[in-house]
């Protein structure tokens, strides 16, 4: 009598088991690699928009500054003194 087996072994399934789990856990590893990568990449993109905000702005305020006149400031301001301890 012949008895015709159908099926994997458990060591054949263990085994594909661990594959795809070094696979997923390969595949998982590489994505946080590529987000951490764009998230540096996008802050430090977002800090050369601030740079160039901030020295656009502080040329826009020479040109608009002269000797006796700075902008921002009131035109018959008081003098100020300061205190120390």
């Amino acid at each position: 009598m012949i008895i015709k087996k159908s099926g994997y072994t458990f060591s054949e399934v263990f085994i594909v088991l661990l594959m795809g789990t070094a696979l997923l856990g390969i595949v998982i590893s590489g994505w946080l690699v590529f987000y951490r990568t764009c998230a540096f990449e996008r802050a430090k993109a977002r800090q050369r928009v601030n740079v160039e905000v901030a020295l656009e702005k502080i040329k826009t305020e020479l040109r608009l500054s002269s000797a006796t006149y700075t902008s921002g400031y009131p035109i018959g301001g008081t003098s100020f003194t300061a205190i120390s301890f």
